[in-house]
């Protein structure tokens, strides 16, 4: 006799629930890593420009633009962003391999993946750099050269 009856989608769910919760769970660590690296590089990359104050004011009392200054702060970040994700693709091809089992309905080195993150961790990169490189511009040449 059977007692238990329920539909298949309510089973199903209740079957997937603990691998759901620890989805969610690793997506939202994952976010929060996402915040905390970008909130670091933001203070990074504002002290290394803060630290070049008085050649910023130099290079705007010989003429530089501040599109030109921003420029070249700008790139700055993005050469660590570009760093950082040749090696950390570098990375994730070795380790694929070994967590290929865990992974479902994607291949381990899938390109669309590796490019969505890569535009993500840039993206981050670049807005934290921006803020500092933009407070930058801003910076009075005869100020600069009294500080200190």
């Amino acid at each position: 006799m059977v007692t238990n009856v329920a539909p298949m989608r309510q089973v199903v769910d209740a079957a997937m629930a603990q691998e759901r919760l620890l989805s969610t769970v690793a997506s939202l660590f994952g976010a929060l890593a996402l915040v905390v690296a970008a909130i670091g590089l933001y203070g990074v990359r504002s002290f290394a420009i803060a630290s070049r104050t008085k050649e910023i004011g130099i290079r705007v009392a010989l003429g530089a633009t501040r599109m030109g200054i921003l420029r070249s702060l700008l790139g700055q970040g993005l050469a660590l962003v570009i760093a950082g994700v040749g090696l950390g693709t570098g990375a994730a091809l070795l380790l694929t391999r070994p967590i290929e089992s865990f992974l479902y309905q994607v291949q381990p080195n899938d390109p669309a993946t590796f490019a969505g993150v890569a535009a993500v961790l840039g993206l981050s990169t670049l807005i934290a750099s921006y803020l500092p490189a933009r407070r930058a511009t801003r910076i009075d040449p005869v100020t600069a050269l009294r500080s200190e």
